[in-house]
């Protein structure tokens, strides 16, 4: 009975881990590993975006050396994910918050980094940080406006997201696919 711990071990714990489950993309969490374009990231934080009527969307922050990078999915059955980067939203032209201010919407057309971009859709909402799943959360969450931008070939895009009255954050990037993150490995 003595060894029971030692080699029998906790099979409650061992049961509940399912790895062939439990190590794919969407239930990545905190401190998992994750390969993605020729680089191994670690997942630092996981937020939801509630959209109102029952949409949602997930958000993994992953960083690899002195780089983040933002993993979303949105919907459940057939999913759609994307990748992108922090940007400078001085970056954007013409003057997006100029804009804003003057009308409560962003131009039509922006440009980025030579690249032009035609506003898609906008969408209100609540940021819910550190909370993995829509049903996790507590409380309202943090109130956002975001406007989505996409280029001419439908695969990279440029968000806008205004946080109150003031402060603004601009991210780029593309379509991903699930296939493209492998080796998920828990810290």
């Amino acid at each position: 009975m003595i060894f029971r711990g030692f080699f029998g071990g906790d099979r409650k714990k061992e049961e509940d881990f399912d790895p062939l489950a439990d190590l794919a993309l969407e239930n990545m969490k905190l401190g998992y590993l994750v390969d993605y374009d020729m680089k191994t990231w670690e997942v630092t934080a996981r937020h939801c975006y509630d959209w109102g009527e029952g949409r949602s969307s997930q958000e993994w922050e992953l960083r690899s050396a002195d780089e983040v990078i933002y993993l979303e999915r949105e919907g459940d059955d057939d999913a759609e994910w994307c990748v992108s980067r922090k940007v400078r939203v001085a970056d954007i032209t013409p003057d997006v918050r100029r804009s804003i201010a003057a009308s409560d919407d962003p131009p039509e057309r922006v440009t980025f980094e030579g690249v032009a971009y035609e506003l898609e859709s906008d969408r209100a909402g609540y940021f819910h940080r550190n909370t993995p799943r829509l049903s996790e959360a507590k409380g309202q969450g943090q109130q956002l406006i975001t406007w989505s931008f996409i280029d001419a070939s439908g695969q990279r895009f440029l968000a806008l997201e205004q946080w109150g009255e003031r402060e603004f954050e601009a991210a780029a990037g593309s379509a991903a696919e699930e296939f493209q993150f492998n080796h998920i490995l828990p810290r």
